[in-house]
């Protein structure tokens, strides 16, 4: 039998911890959401030709499922990495 190599518990609690943050930083964003947000909205639904979507690591997974999401307002999506 292998060796655990942290709790159960302390690993239950950094995982909570961990959750609870993101949730609060996810709460903040809404008071931050202004028409800035519905021009970006706006600017994407009416532009022409193909909107190009990239990142690396983390942002690139992103990019990689906005690309992938079919009927995006029928968008010509393209990802770029």
């Amino acid at each position: 039998m292998k060796a655990q190599l942290y709790r159960e518990e302390d690993v239950l609690a950094m995982g909570r911890e961990v959750l609870q943050i993101e949730a609060r930083a996810l709460s903040d964003l809404v008071t931050q959401l202004d028409h800035r947000f519905v021009l970006a909205v706006d600017l994407l639904r009416t532009c022409r030709g193909r909107v190009v979507v990239s990142g690396i690591g983390k942002s690139g997974h992103v990019a990689r499922k906005i690309a992938s999401t079919p009927g995006i307002e029928g968008r010509n999506l393209a990802r770029h990495h």
